[in-house]
């Protein structure tokens, strides 16, 4: 991969769109799609994204105990419309969670 394709992958990778992605690499969108065309630009690509979304998981995992201990203290607020949301947000966990399970 070409230093500019470097730059373009990043480019990429940080970008809300294509259009923003061409402004900040400084390359046109037709440049970044021919690359995408690419299979090793390509494959780069998919091996970074899955690398972020790692990354990503790994630090939501080190803050779910926080959350839920957040949880655990709104079920026992004094509002009854707060302790409503929490126990309404455990019990859709629950069953995403059992969901999960059954796939």
């Amino acid at each position: 991969m070409t230093a500019n394709q470097q730059k373009g992958l990043v480019a990429i990778l940080a970008a809300r769109s294509m259009a923003a992605a061409a402004r900040t690499c400084g390359f046109s969108r037709e440049t970044l799609h021919r690359w995408l065309r690419d299979p090793d630009f390509r494959a780069e690509l998919e091996r970074q994204r899955q690398t972020d979304l790692f990354h990503a998981l790994a630090r939501t995992q080190s803050v779910t105990g926080q959350a839920v201990d957040v949880l655990g203290r709104a079920l026992r607020h004094p509002s009854p419309r707060t302790r409503l949301r929490a126990a309404k947000a455990v019990l859709d966990l629950a069953l995403e969670a059992h969901r999960l399970t059954l796939d």
